[in-house]
């Protein structure tokens, strides 16, 4: 059988759409051009740009569901305070520096120089002192030994302060012994002239005796007319000279046992007196001596301080500016010194509306306005005290303004903070962004409008 008995294949697809696509170019040859552009086939750009802009609108929406951010509460305004106060160095009389040792911002250890003054004024009042203390040591050790008796040596290598007390010990005593030497003399002749009269006496006692019974014979004998008148007074005479003799030798006795009991109280008044002497010496002596150790006390602390020294360790918070030779008045704030550890905190009010938020342990971010964020950052901190009760911002204020009193503790010591180029202290104005949680960016988008709606639809 022939093919052209055979029935016809129907059509194909693709053929048709090329056959279809053939005549629209054919039939567009013959439109006018706002007909072909309306006519022409939409370009894929197209279509992948509005699947694009579909699905980053689809991706904005379920971000704004699903992200979160952080829920900030900013406390402002706040300042730094601590409850451990600032050092503050000063020098403790009028100094000029030699040398200042360090900077603002240097971290110093305790017992480090910080400033050196001229120490030649202290210098020389220690080493006054320093021989004074010296003399007056060698003469209280000198005068003791002289009123207890002991020797006193001194020799080249104990110094001239005791060399001198040594002369002087010699010389005085030289002299006490001469003294109390000639004493003694006198009253050894004295007493031996005492000595004499009283053995004497006895003799002269005998005499006496014998010429009153020879006077009382003779007296006898003349009225026996046995004996001459003469004779009788020749007796007489005698028993008037051994009377005279008698009383002449008591007498000088009595003058010298006299004689002997005032030498004894010269010599007695002289020991006294001496000793009189030498001990108020000795007081004084201890006394100068104790007030000159005083003295070397406070005029070596005050040569201690011609280098002023970290009492702890800590931060320099501030240097004077004074510079090598200048001259400090007694108590000018030279260098101010933050410690270690110091308790640095954040002292913020907090408005009302926000504290429903809080908790204790948040965490915070505090900018400071004295350093800029943008350029020294901000310093962490945890919320650590929020006051009960709402107060108003200043005394005095009609309540109108209430704050509730948040402390937030700084994780950051002054060490660290001073490595970043941040010194604190006291009074700094500062705000704290508390981060109370998080939030759906949806509910942040949200709220403006809503707060808006709900308050539009009032009656006034």
């Amino acid at each position: 059988m022939s093919d052209a008995h055979a029935p016809d294949k129907p059509p194909r697809a693709n053929d048709n759409f090329r056959e279809t696509a053939r005549l629209d170019r054919t039939t567009n040859d013959f439109q006018s051009d706002a007909a072909a552009i309306e006519e022409a086939p939409v370009p894929l750009s197209a279509h992948a740009a509005l699947w694009i802009v579909l699905i980053l609108l689809t991706t904005a929406v379920l971000w704004s569901v699903i992200g979160t951010v952080d829920r900030i509460v900013v406390v402002a305004p706040g300042k730094v305070a601590t409850r451990t106060p600032m050092l503050v160095m000063q020098p403790f009389s009028t100094s000029r520096i030699i040398e200042v040792a360090v900077k603002t911002g240097d971290h110093v250890v305790k017992g480090q120089v910080l400033v050196r003054f001229d120490p030649a004024f202290a210098n020389a009042d220690v080493s006054s002192l320093q021989q004074k203390i010296a003399s007056l040591t060698a003469q209280t050790q000198r005068l003791e030994a002289q009123l207890s008796g002991a020797p006193f040596s001194a020799g080249p290598e104990d110094g001239p302060e005791r060399n001198t007390q040594g002369q002087i010990y010699q010389q005085e005593m030289n002299d006490f012994r001469a003294e109390v030497s000639q004493r003694d003399s006198r009253l050894a002749q004295v007493q031996s002239q005492i000595s004499t009269d009283e053995s004497a006496l006895p003799g002269i006692q005998q005499q006496l005796n014998m010429a009153q019974r020879v006077v009382e014979m003779q007296e006898r004998l003349r009225q026996q007319k046995a004996a001459a008148t003469l004779d009788v007074m020749r007796a007489q005479s005698a028993l008037i000279d051994s009377q005279l003799k008698l009383r002449n030798t008591s007498g000088e006795r009595d003058k010298l046992v006299q004689q002997r009991g005032e030498t004894e109280h010269e010599r007695q008044a002289y020991l006294q007196k001496w000793r009189s002497d030498h001990n108020q010496e000795l007081v004084k002596a201890r006394q100068e001596l104790s007030e000159a150790t005083e003295n070397m006390k406070k005029a070596s602390r005050m040569h201690e301080l011609t280098e002023l020294v970290a009492p702890v360790s800590g931060v320099v918070q501030q240097v004077a500016d004074r510079s090598v030779g200048s001259v400090l008045r007694e108590a000018e704030t030279l260098v101010t010194i933050v410690p270690d550890g110091a308790d640095l905190y954040i002292e913020a009010n907090v408005p009302s509306r926000d504290v429903s938020y809080l908790k204790l342990g948040d965490t915070v971010r505090v900018k400071l306005e004295a350093y800029p964020f943008q350029r020294f950052g901000t310093v962490s901190g945890v919320l650590t005290v929020l006051s009960p009760d709402s107060q108003p911002i200043k005394e005095g204020d009609d309540g109108s303004r209430l704050v509730y009193r948040a402390q937030v503790k700084l994780n950051d010591n002054a060490s660290k903070l001073a490595a970043r180029k941040i010194y604190l202290k006291p009074g700094l104005v500062a705000s704290a962004e508390i981060k109370t949680g998080t939030r759906s960016i949806a509910s942040y988008m949200l709220d403006p409008v809503l707060r808006i709606s709900d308050e539009s639809l009032r009656e006034p």
